[in-house]
């Protein structure tokens, strides 16, 4: 068969016109680093990268949640170590009241001091960070704790997804520390160690030695949860971390371009092209020469 003016012109037009096809997508892959940027390029990877991209959004975002939980126990650790120190210091106080050559003068004077002590406890029980209670278990639009010391709060622990499927409390309520059920209400009976004291009633002031070392008990029960808290919190961001990781990789493998890969084949388009348009110049084709 004769190959034809018309048929050579065709062949051209035709292979100019691919040449610049495939230069246009190598560029394209080489500026943005997509290989795969609409489903029609691939469909497959299309759809196993945007599966992977709604992980990737999904485990970024419970970083996040976990971050903010981890600045909520730190907060939580502070408030329980000023509460010990609280505590500490107000059987320092109960001892030297017990001491029999006191007289009921200087017992009053140290009621003064507990009962200070005892509102500084109500308001670390009570703290706000960002305007929500820290310590107020899933109620944080409410005081854990009344004006009186009573316990109207909430005993749940707020919990946040740090993983897929992987759950981990974020606080621990005061009022499980405070006024565990079935253990010492601290608020309480540091009232009673303050009348005691007022009424010069050494035997109560002793039993409120001992009973501040209980709530020297729970306080650190308190913060052993926060700490264990914190060392899972820790162990499941350090997971999610990899998952995001792993996840990436594996969107990237399907819709990204390998960098080395994406230069070469934008050279090797270009020249290409260059071969193509000198081919084309070379011939008795109007426009077919013409660089755009």
């Amino acid at each position: 068969m004769r190959v034809t003016d018309s048929m050579l012109s065709q062949l051209t037009r035709s292979g100019l016109a691919a040449a610049r096809e495939r230069a246009a997508s190598a560029r394209e892959v080489a500026s943005t680093g997509m290989r795969v940027d609409k489903p029609s390029d691939d469909p497959t990877s299309a759809a196993l990268g945007r599966r992977k991209q709604n992980e990737l959004d999904r485990i970024e975002a419970m970083l996040r949640t976990a971050n903010v939980g981890a600045f909520a126990l730190v907060g939580g650790d502070d408030t329980f170590a000023q509460m010990s120190e609280l505590a500490a210091r107000a059987k320092e106080l109960a001892v030297e009241a017990a001491n029999g050559t006191l007289s009921a003068s200087d017992r009053a004077g140290i009621a003064s001091e507990i009962a200070s002590l005892r509102e500084s406890m109500l308001s670390l029980a009570n703290t706000r960070v960002d305007g929500k209670y820290v310590l107020g278990g899933l109620r944080e639009d409410a005081p854990p704790f009344d004006a009186a010391g009573a316990f109207t709060g909430d005993r749940n622990a707020r919990q946040v997804e740090v993983a897929p499927g992987v759950r981990v409390s974020t606080s621990v309520p005061a009022g499980e520390v405070l006024a565990p059920v079935g253990g010492l209400d601290v608020l309480a009976s540091l009232d009673r160690l303050g009348a005691a004291m007022l009424a010069n009633d050494v035997p109560g002031i002793q039993t409120g030695i001992a009973e501040i070392g209980v709530a020297e008990d729970q306080i650190l029960s308190g913060r052993v949860q926060v700490g264990t808290s914190t060392q899972r919190l820790e162990q499941a961001q350090s997971l999610a971390t990899r998952l995001r990781d792993s996840t990436r990789e594996v969107r990237a493998n399907a819709v990204e371009a390998d960098a080395f890969d994406a230069l070469t084949e934008l050279t090797r388009s270009q020249t290409v092209l260059d071969q193509a348009l000198t081919i084309a110049a070379k011939l008795p084709l109007p426009g077919l020469a013409q660089r755009g």
